[in-house]
């Protein structure tokens, strides 16, 4: 059997060590560290960012890290 991925919309930035773009998305709860990582709460445990990667947001609030190379092969900007 072959599966396509359903087509759902997101929210996502690009992560570029600007600490006012993560408060305009609604992240206000991060650590960072002397590679200008920043560390996603998530359910899961914490997750690094990197700069150039992406980050979701999902519904319920939870943020997701993505790489740039994964997020721009599966997602396309529509606005």
């Amino acid at each position: 059997m072959k599966y396509i991925k359903k087509q759902q919309p997101i929210e996502a930035i690009q992560w570029t060590g600007d600490v006012n773009e993560l408060i305009k998305f609604g992240i206000m709860n991060s650590d960072f560290d002397e590679l200008n990582r920043v560390f996603l709460d998530h359910p899961r445990g914490y997750f690094p960012v990197s700069i150039g990667d992406y980050i979701i947001r999902h519904e319920g609030r939870h943020y997701q890290p993505c790489s740039q190379e994964l997020f721009e092969s599966m997602y396309e900007k529509v606005e």
